[in-house]
């Protein structure tokens, strides 16, 4: 499994589809469950204008929640290689991101989560290729804009938006001009908002919405026995590809250590806001978004092949088995 996916080739390629496919074979045989199980006040008004015609389950929100996250999967299969999180092309990352991002059949539907997910990882690759740009405030603005959009379709999103400044400085963008640009780019989705909701004439309940999709806690998601353990061996590999990252710091080249911290930074701040009551397991996916290129390099770094192959049937596996048991 290993060796097939560590290789830039067309058919490990063209099997990322069939990998998300698998991870989420429950929502085709019950569709049904599809359906988005946040609290209807945690949807924000664009979601509710974009995806609102999915709530109710169906092959039409299990193939947006499929597309959501085929897509994040490439985008962060590009990332992972094209900024050096492994020492060669190969498609590791986009089949970490579809491992890590499954599991749970509650959170593989049309969750506003998976959107995000999917915008957080496009920002993170606009602000990494703004490195080696002379255009670095137009990068800014793009990964802003993007952030922006995703926080405009999960409020909770919101939470993260500090991220967007961490990975500034980590990547030395900070300038005034990157800090005009980006400050441009998270207004452009909000003034649109705004005028939208002015010749609705409707701004208040829009306004109200946000607040709300922000603000409101959640019910954490009940656990058994098979859940915990799903979860202590998901975080013990996300925390090998973390400590196995760092060991490999000193052996790279000075940007592409920090597009590594970058990525822990993501993992770190997932992980915490878990603890919080307006968070529950749907930050497992901005969580994978920063753990699959970190995975990837410690799996393609490791000297004994049998551990990568070991730890991807282990987490595949386990994600299969468990979504047919909550």
């Amino acid at each position: 499994m290993f060796s097939f996916f560590n290789r830039n080739s067309f058919a490990a390629y063209a099997a990322l589809p069939f990998v998300v496919v698998l991870m989420r074979l429950r929502l085709f045989v019950e569709p049904q469950l599809s359906a988005s199980v946040v609290d209807v006040e945690q949807l924000t008004p664009l979601w509710r204008w974009l995806f609102g015609g999915f709530e109710a389950g169906g092959l039409g929100s299990v193939g947006v929640a499929v597309a959501l996250t085929l897509v994040a999967a490439l985008v962060v299969n590009s990332m992972t290689n094209n900024f050096r999180f492994t020492e060669h092309p190969c498609n590791l990352g986009g089949l970490f991101f579809a491992l890590l991002s499954g599991g749970f059949v509650a959170l593989q539907g049309t969750h506003p989560a998976n959107a995000f997910a999917l915008c957080l990882a496009i920002a993170l690759y606009r602000l990494f290729r703004g490195t080696s740009s002379d255009e670095r405030s137009f990068h800014c603005f793009e990964a802003a804009l993007v952030i922006g959009l995703g926080v405009l379709l999960w409020g909770k999103g919101l939470w993260l938006v500090p991220l967007f400044f961490v990975g500034m400085v980590l990547l030395r963008l900070v300038s005034r001009r990157t800090i005009v640009a980006s400050a441009l780019g998270f207004a452009v989705p909000l003034m649109g908002v705004v005028v939208f909701g002015l010749l609705a004439g409707d701004l208040p309940t829009i306004a109200d919405g946000y607040l709300r999709a922000i603000g409101v806690p959640v019910a954490f998601y009940k656990t058994g026995i098979y859940t915990r353990t799903f979860l202590i061996i998901y975080f013990a590999i996300v925390l090998l590809g973390v400590l196995g990252s760092l060991q490999t710091l000193p052996m790279l080249k000075i940007v592409e250590s920090r597009f590594v911290r970058l990525a822990i930074w993501v993992v770190f701040v997932s992980s915490v806001l878990i603890l919080l009551p307006f968070f529950s397991f749907e930050m497992q996916m901005p969580l994978a978004v920063g753990a699959a290129p970190l995975l990837a390099s410690f799996c393609q770094r490791m000297r004994l092949r049998r551990v990568p192959d070991l730890l991807i049937v282990l987490l595949g596996g386990l994600t299969i088995f468990i979504q047919w048991l909550i």
